[in-house]
């Protein structure tokens, strides 16, 4: 047995396209190209740079000063990142595909990112990585359900 393909040019062109509509799908792909780039060796590196000034400002003490604070204090803001952007990406993509598409998106786009750091200078693939941005996701396309059948105020 033989099941149809469907195409995503198919999907497309059958939909019917609003300015909203155009405005979040703009906003899905920006989520997921910043997703895309997080992963290269460019970005890994601007994140270590602005993180270890920004920790220098707002604790008064250069990183070298508190190795053990600052590699706690990285590993959060990192992890923080990685929900924030499966969680936007996964809310936006549930508004127009389904949960179930958006979650199999996601777990395919985490598993990719992080497949791809390997292939960067300073950049260390990590399944707890890919783990984290699936259970954001899941959190993202979740709290859009939430929202949706929030009951409507008068």
């Amino acid at each position: 047995m033989r099941l149809p393909a469907i195409t995503v040019a198919a999907y497309l062109g059958s939909m019917h396209w609003t300015k909203r509509s155009v405005r979040n799908w703009v906003w899905i792909a920006l989520v997921l190209v910043f997703i895309c780039l997080s992963s290269s060796g460019i970005a890994g590196t601007a994140a270590d740079y602005l993180f270890r000034g920004s920790y220098a400002i707002v604790i008064g003490v250069p990183a070298s000063g508190h190795w053990i604070v600052y590699h706690w204090s990285y590993l959060v803001a990192e992890k923080t990142l990685h929900v924030a952007m499966f969680m936007a990406w996964a809310f936006l993509l549930s508004r127009k595909v389904g949960t179930s598409v958006t979650l199999a998106a996601a777990a395919v786009v985490a598993c990719l990112s992080e497949y791809f750091q390997a292939f960067f200078p300073n950049r260390d693939p990590e399944l707890s990585d890919c783990l984290i941005d699936i259970a954001a996701a899941v959190a993202g396309a979740l709290l859009y359900r939430r929202v949706r059948h929030a009951p409507q105020r008068q």
